[in-house]
C-alpha cells in the first residue's frame, strides 16, 4: 500500500508550529519577553539535534509546571491564529486530493505534539508522529519523553510504524524541506523535498529527486 509522510515546519506551513505556540503564550501572558530571550539559540540547537534531556530542561524552564490543558489550549490558539494562515495552498490541495484517492497519509515531525495535533486534526490525519514533553502529575517536567522524532530518530519511528502496519519503506512517499530528514529521504521509494534548505537542494540534485516549490498561502 502507498504511504504518504509528510513533515509539518516549513513543508506544510510557511513557518514552524512552535513559534506559533509561543506566540500564543506570549500573548496569553503565561510566557515573557524575557524568558525568550535565548530561544534563537534554542532553537537553533534543536534544529541540530543538540537539545536532549537535562539541556532541555536547563534551555525551556518557561515549559515547566504548565498543566497539560494549557498546553493543549496554547498549541491550538496558536494554531487558529496563527498556523492556519500559514499553510500551503499547495500543500493543502495535494492533501486533499490524495485523500480524496483514499490514501495512507502520515505526519511525521520533530515538532512537540501539543502544537502539531490541532494541524492534524484539520487534516484529519490521524497517524501523526512528533517529539513529546514529560508530564508528571498533570504537570510539565520540562524534560522530553523519549527522543526527539529528530534526523536518525525520526527514521526510526517512522520504520517502526511501518513495520507494526506491515507497510514497506519503498512503497512509502515522503515530503521534507530540511536535509535534517535525509536518513528517512534515503530509505523510502520516492523522495520528495519541498522548498528545500541548501543543503537538502544541493542533495536533491544529486540524487535526481523532485523538488517542490510551495509559495502560496
Amino acid at each position: 500500500m502507498e504511504t504518504y509522510i509528510f513533515d509539518i515546519d516549513h513543508t506544510l506551513l510557511k513557518g514552524a508550529t512552535g513559534v506559533y505556540f509561543i506566540k500564543e503564550g506570549l500573548k496569553r501572558k503565561y510566557f515573557s519577553i524575557f524568558q525568550m530571550v535565548k530561544l534563537p539559540i534554542v532553537i537553533f540547537k534543536y534544529r541540530m539535534g543538540f537539545l536532549k534531556g537535562s539541556i532541555v530542561e536547563k534551555e525551556l524552564p518557561f515549559m515547566k509546571g504548565l498543566t497539560r490543558d494549557v498546553v493543549e489550549e496554547l498549541g491550538k490558539g496558536g494554531f487558529d491564529h496563527y498556523g492556519i494562515n500559514a499553510i500551503f495552498k499547495e500543500a493543502e490541495q495535494l492533501i486533499r486530493e490524495l485523500q480524496s484517492q483514499s490514501k495512507r497519509i502520515v505526519f511525521a515531525t520533530s515538532s512537540f505534539d501539543y502544537s502539531v495535533k490541532p494541524v492534524a486534526e484539520y487534516f484529519g490525519i490521524k497517524d501523526v508522529m512528533a517529539s513529546s514533553f514529560e508530564f508528571k502529575d498533570g504537570s510539565c517536567t520540562g524534560y522530553i519523553q523519549g527522543r526527539t522524532a529528530f534526523g536518525d530518530s525520526k527514521k526510526e519511528k517512522v520504520t517502526k510504524y511501518l513495520i507494526d502496519n506491515n507497510l514497506k519503506a519503498e512503497d512509502c512517499y515522503f515530503y521534507s524541506d530540511s536535509h535534517h530528514d535525509l536518513p528517512l529521504l534515503e530509505i523510502v521509494g520516492k523522495a520528495i523535498v519541498v522548498n528545500p534548505d541548501r543543503k537538502l537542494k544541493i542533495k536533491a540534485k544529486k540524487q535526481n529527486w523532485e523538488v517542490l516549490h510551495f509559495k502560496e498561502t
